[in-house]
């Protein structure tokens, strides 16, 4: 090399050095890892299935599961286009029907393009017993020990074997690596029939209960413990990835759900918030959904869909904040795989726990000003969508906010076409606040959210919600009761006797509400939510806790379903 080239190259580095100091210190290591987008869909036994229905009843509902099938490629042509990833979940009589020699022609090359997107097929139980005939399953509602997992088990297996040419019984484990159970309650068996079957990742669900105290998931998978949902077992526990309630569910865990695509996509950017200015190397996850049948009975599911992987795509997939990038589509086997790396690099480090059974923000593992202003709201519009900038327009019970955030140092936005005067410009950092004229608003690095004055008080006085602490039952609940319950949901008493037994929990104060222990005068048995009868069914089998029971009738008051 010359003398001449040396100089140059040690010119070159001596002015990057003083103009650019940092850009020698980058390393892609201390960049964020993006947030995991996991796309989860599982089968249900819905209209598939019949007790002692046999051959005969599949033959005149054949059509059922070809439809079905018919959506599974639809959504599988729907993530290909996006470059998603889909991870799939079977219950045992789905695939027993894939495994019969009139279906497999159309079955199997769709469960061979569900294994290459997500590296897996799982089992996702309901405890119907098979009964020894071909499409023969009957609802185990009295067995609570669930031994009807294994045949689910077994079935999936079977899939795994026939329509993937897998035979070796490792192999198999490795591809059937996520299930959930509904039974059996006790939790603690739950886990260990899961990692008695080989399970590596239990499907999301017990963690919804976080909803109750902050309406939306957490952030960042764990090792789920036996204790809670949201408990944390670093050597044993299974790994879960939090899943967000499928679209169009009402209630999960006693707690009220806002499935709505709005709301959905705020529940994103609470995600986006968390990770951009957290410091801690952590794995952040966004998961959602589907069920099979959704996509062939309910219209707007496609549409759905359709609009959340374009806006997740067009937004935040391989896009950059601070040099990092936001989102990439993920499987749970990938999750998995990075969750390991991260545990290996941080022996001993929680990866998420909360061991309250309330609200409380002192405790609060995330950004307690994002959560106060974005855990009601819907986005309504996308207003900015620039290289370094964004805003959003969202609506919070009916008030109307702007979130904004930039990683340019500063930029002027106007903001006059949504607000005729004076606005609070409120900072997500610590909920300061200033008061600034819409026409000139400067936005920097930290996210802000821009409202109305009586709107942002209106908003942070409503962001508490219900919580197990205020809302209990003081006295314990009468056998009777949740026989009775059990009995509603199967149908075999009518709603007379059972609004009669809970309206008598109310009246004699066995049941205490917050805001009013009136007896009920409205005639609740003709205005009772359908999914409350699932409920209701559920904590007659004590899957659900007295307590959150109760929470949800007081929901059922506060949304002036029940009239006290």
């Amino acid at each position: 090399m010359s003398n001449n080239l040396k100089f140059k190259l040690f010119l070159l580095v001596f002015f990057t050095m003083v103009l650019f100091p940092n850009i020698l210190n980058v390393n892609a290591e201390e960049l964020k890892t993006p947030i995991h987008i996991v796309f989860e869909m599982h089968s249900h036994e819905d209209d598939i299935i019949r007790a002692a229905g046999g051959t005969g009843f599949f033959e005149d509902h054949k059509d059922v599961f070809l439809t079905q099938l018919e959506s599974v490629e639809w959504l599988l042509d729907k993530v290909d286009e996006f470059g998603a990833k889909i991870s799939f979940l079977s219950v045992g009589p789905w695939a027993e029907l894939c495994l019969d020699e009139s279906l497999q022609e159309q079955c199997f090359p769709l469960i061979q393009r569900l294994y290459d997107s997500g590296e897996m097929i799982g089992t996702h139980s309901h405890n119907y017993r098979f009964m020894g005939s071909f499409n023969q399953w009957d609802a185990d509602r009295k067995d609570s020990t669930g031994r009807n997992n294994w045949q689910y088990v077994n079935f999936v297996n079977l899939l795994i074997e026939n329509a993937l040419g897998v035979s070796d019984e490792d192999e198999i484990s490795e591809i059937n690596l996520a299930g959930g159970f509904t039974k059996p309650k006790n939790t603690i068996l739950k886990h260990q029939l899961l990692k008695d079957n080989n399970f590596q990742i239990k499907q999301g669900g017990e963690e919804q209960v976080f909803l109750l105290y902050y309406n939306h998931l957490p952030f960042n998978p764990f090792r789920v413990g036996d204790a809670s949902g949201l408990s944390e077992d670093l050597e044993e526990g299974l790994f879960t990835i939090p899943q967000y309630p499928i679209f169009n569910s009402k209630i999960r865990a006693g707690a009220a759900v806002d499935s709505s695509l709005g709301h959905q996509k705020a529940m994103f950017l609470q995600v986006l918030l968390n990770w951009r200015d957290s410091d801690e190397p952590k794995i952040w996850t966004y998961g959602w959904g589907t069920h099979v049948h959704n996509i062939v009975e309910e219209p707007d599911t496609r549409e759905r869909i359709d609009n959340m992987l374009t806006w997740l795509s067009a937004n935040f997939i391989d896009k950059k904040s601070n040099g990092s990038v936001i989102a990439q589509y993920y499987n749970y086997k990938q999750v998995l795989n990075d969750y390991e790396n991260w545990e290996d690099e941080h022996p001993g480090v929680s990866s998420f726990e909360y061991n309250l059974d309330h609200t409380d923000y002192s405790e609060y593992p995330y950004n307690k000003w994002v959560n106060h202003y974005l855990r009601n709201s819907i986005v309504v519009d996308d207003l900015i969508l620039e290289k370094k900038t964004k805003a959003f327009l969202l609506e919070s019970n009916e008030s109307p906010l702007i979130l904004a955030f930039s990683d340019n140092s500063k930029t002027d936005l106007n903001f006059e076409d949504y607000f005729s005067k004076n606005v609070r410009i409120i900072s997500l950092q610590d909920g300061t606040f200033d008061l600034a004229d819409p026409s000139s608003i400067v936005i920097g690095s930290d996210a802000v959210v821009i409202c109305l004055p009586m709107d942002c008080k209106k908003i942070l006085d409503d962001d508490t919600g219900l919580t197990l602490s205020e809302v209990s039952s003081l006295k314990k609940i009468p056998s009777g009761v949740k026989e009775n319950a059990k009995l509603w949901a199967n149908d075999e008493i009518n709603n007379k006797t059972f609004v009669k037994s809970i309206t008598s929990l109310i009246k004699e104060k066995i049941i205490v509400l917050p805001f009013s222990s009136d007896p009920v005068k409205t005639p609740i048995d003709e205005i009772f939510p359908l999914w409350f009868k699932d409920l209701a069914g559920w904590w007659g089998d004590d899957l659900v806790n007295d307590d959150k029971f109760v929470v949800v009738l007081q929901y059922l008051i506060n949304h002036g379903i029940i009239k006290l």
